[in-house]
């Protein structure tokens, strides 16, 4: 039946359009379409009655991610795909896969995959559609194992996977054109390598490729004017969907090199992966000169980076998301676009509807940047408290708060800690909340928060301001609260837990808490510079990568070193040095192998506490904004405690607080690990334990010592006044 009605419409849509001909007057922008001619009439509702094709768009299951069961996800995705395409339709009628089926492009991973899909789906009578992802190809950056191809995924797959035109498709680039149900279906493919770089420009594609897409939607729209066109490609066209600006790490999250071609065409609708982001955010879907979808991810949920509450682009809980898209168009040729949750078997809020392709480009105005301009900022209307708690000899803070109400939620949180009287920056937090859990996120988020605000010194009060921010950057007021702190914090430093001397020719612990091996690196003396003075100095000097010390406890072994991280009193590690090539994650003093932390430089150059947190299973960083010099010495102290179920942050530079944060748990050691369990009672100087020892290659230290215990903020004042005193 679906055939027919869809046969049925292709007729009417091509004499449809004719008779609207074509305007000169008809241009179009960025971001909308304006017509100088006659005026489409509005178009006709959804008809849920008359559906002529139903098909998924699911992306990223990427088979065998650890920790997940993704063959479990992606059996739970189809399944609850079909249900929901057989309660107006038939059933699904193809799957659109927008890439990553696999993590490590391995033959293994993607036999499994296939396996699960045929004990949902039968290939022969639902065709998948797929492109590949950075995931599924040799992309060069370590992870992927076979050079594998489109080609040899349709080997794999085998003939009844084989639903392409063969005549149109060119497997040999990457390309595949299918026809179902009278619509059309393009899957084009990167240049592996591209998804590698650290640049803006973007995933680059072949000039073949290229040439074959211009040539083949030039020929299907101009035989088909009326009907939407439905394109495949992992990465997402630049400046389109949320998520498709994302530029963080070494590979490259979206494609500049298509936009040029496909705005040529306003039948077409671009599907893109790769970035995992939340599909019930609305800018989700995007119409510029086209119609633009992110498809989220069936395994695991990504966000923008710069959250405190977020390691990276990851959050914590991003394993608990499962989403993807059914699309259904009727007879008329309209779009109904269905937001699956996957993960508790409903839907985000309400489904988009796009009207079929007008010769006036009418259809391209409903789902534009325009709707930031009638979005409403939220508001903060409930009570605001500070709460103070003695931690570890610290005084930190935390703030309570109403959830911020919004047309449609609050997408972060921007706190903001400041001195009362002096107006100076203590702390600023960017609070991600946990909406793209949430399939009616307005309704069932929480209503309120309690968030940490790391470490306040004593002696000032201190003004909190909470702003609350929607998903179209659209802020708040301030709601504000103060809080003092009048704590008598001692600066008596207490004697060190280990004291590393660099004196003969040898680094050795004073205290006689660590066994000492050094691996290349000069111990001398060595003239270093610190605020505008110079003084020569005894020093651990690494002058290459592959130089370094290992550190291990003599009173801990690895099965008991939580004893030392994760006790009441805490620990500290103090660091007097200089790294003058600065790149990427360095240690200073380090013991992180799959779990663990460490005093390293991170961001070019900054210090920081890296710790791998229980909750999440991930890295944590407490790290200033600023970089420490290149040239001269630089005093850090960074500090951590375990509390109540939480773990307490402070980092402190030159004497002062630079930074400070708390996380959900304590310091992860996985002593049954085997990757781990050699290195967790290590520490690492100029470097880090384990495999991946991020190097230093041109380091200075003069001091480095660790306490037992979390010092406090007069306390650091102490051995950064003793620091200072090395150059009287």
């Amino acid at each position: 039946m679906k055939k027919i009605l869809a046969l049925i419409l292709a007729v009417m849509m091509l004499f449809a359009l004719v008779a609207c001909g074509d305007d000169a007057n008809t241009t179009t922008t960025a971001d909308n379409v304006t017509t100088g001619g006659n005026v489409t009439p509005a178009a006709t509702p959804f008809d849920a009655e008359n559906i002529v094709l139903s098909f998924a768009a699911i992306s990223d299951t990427q088979h065998k991610y650890s920790g997940i069961d993704t063959l479990s996800k992606f059996a739970a995705a189809l399944a609850q795909l079909d249900a929901a395409a057989m309660e107006e339709g038939d059933g699904l009628d193809a799957i659109l896969f927008v890439g990553d089926l696999v993590q490590n492009a391995q033959t293994t991973q993607v036999e499994e995959f296939k396996a699960t899909y045929e004990s949902i789906i039968s290939p022969s009578a639902v065709p998948l559609i797929f492109s590949l992802g950075n995931h599924d190809v040799d992309c060069e950056a370590g992870y992927t194992y076979e050079k594998l191809t489109m080609e040899s995924f349709y080997n794999i797959f085998g003939d009844a996977y084989r639903s392409y035109e063969e005549e149109t498709s060119n497997l040999s680039i990457g390309c595949t054109h299918t026809i179902v149900n009278g619509y059309h279906f393009l899957c084009i493919n990167p240049i592996d390598k591209e998804y590698i770089g650290t640049d803006a420009g973007g995933v680059l594609y072949s000039a073949e490729a290229k040439n074959w897409l211009d040539t083949t939607l030039a020929k299907i729209t101009a035989e088909n004017p009326g009907q939407y066109v439905f394109l495949n490609t992992h990465p997402m066209l630049y400046d389109t969907t949320y998520g498709s600006t994302l530029l963080t790490g070494n590979h490259r999250w979206y494609t500049k090199d298509l936009t040029s071609i496909v705005e040529k065409y306003p039948q077409v609708v671009t599907f893109g992966g790769h970035t995992h982001f939340p599909i019930n955010d609305e800018r989700t879907i995007m119409q510029t000169k086209f119609t633009s979808l992110g498809c989220g991810s069936v395994t695991y949920l990504a966000i923008e980076n710069g959250y405190s509450n977020v390691s990276g682009t990851v959050p914590g809980d991003a394993s608990q998301s499962s989403a993807g898209l059914l699309l259904e168009v009727d007879k008329n040729g309209n779009i109904r676009i269905t937001r699956m949750n996957f993960a508790d078997g409903t839907t985000f809020k309400d489904a988009w509807e796009i009207s079929a392709p007008q010769a006036d480009g009418s259809h391209l105005t409903k789902y534009t940047k325009d709707r930031a301009n009638s979005n409403k900022a939220p508001e903060m209307k409930g009570e605001v408290k500070v709460s103070t708690t003695v931690v570890g000899g610290n005084t930190v803070g935390a703030v309570v708060f109403d959830a911020g109400t919004d047309d449609d939620f609050v997408h972060h949180y921007e706190i903001k800690v400041t001195n009362a009287s002096t107006g100076a920056l203590v702390n600023q937090i960017s609070y991600l909340t946990n909406f793209y859990l949430h399939s009616n996120p307005k309704e069932t988020m929480p209503k309120t928060y309690s968030i940490s605000l790391g470490a306040l010194p004593a002696g000032a009060e201190y003004k909190v301001e909470v702003v609350a921010v929607d998903s179209w950057g659209a802020k708040s007021a301030a709601a504000t609260a103060t809080a003092s702190v009048t704590a008598d914090l001692t600066s008596v430093l207490p004697d060190a837990y280990g004291d590393f001397d660099f004196v003969n020719g040898e680094v050795k612990d004073v205290k006689g808490k660590f066994s000492v091996a050094n691996t290349g690196a000069s111990i001398a003396p060595t003239s270093v510079t610190f605020a505008g003075k110079t003084a020569t100095l005894d020093a651990f000097n690494v002058t290459a990568t592959g130089q370094f010390a290992t550190a291990t406890f003599n009173d801990y072994a690895p099965e008991d070193i939580g004893k030392f991280y994760n006790s009441a009193t805490g620990f500290s590690f103090e660091a007097f040095y200089v790294n003058r090539a600065q790149a990427g994650t360095q240690g200073i003093l380090c013991a992180t192998e799959y779990g663990g932390l460490g005093l390293a430089t991170t961001g070019g150059g900054k210090p920081g506490l890296c710790t791998y947190i229980t909750s999440t299973k991930s890295y944590k960083y407490t790290n200033p904004a600023a970089a420490a010099s290149a040239t001269d010495l630089t005093h850090v102290v960074a500090t951590a405690v375990a509390y109540e179920g939480k773990l307490y942050t402070a980092l402190y530079v030159n004497g002062e607080l630079a930074a400070s944060n708390s996380f959900d748990g304590e310091v992860y050691l996985p002593v049954t690990d085997q990757r781990y369990y050699p290195y967790a009672n290590t520490l690492t100087l100029g470097s880090d334990s384990g495999v991946a020892r991020f190097d230093m290659s041109n380091f200075t230290a003069v001091d480095m010592k660790v306490y037992d215990v979390a010092l406090n903020a007069n306390q650091v004042k102490t051995a950064y006044d003793n620091a200072c005193a090395l150059f009287n």
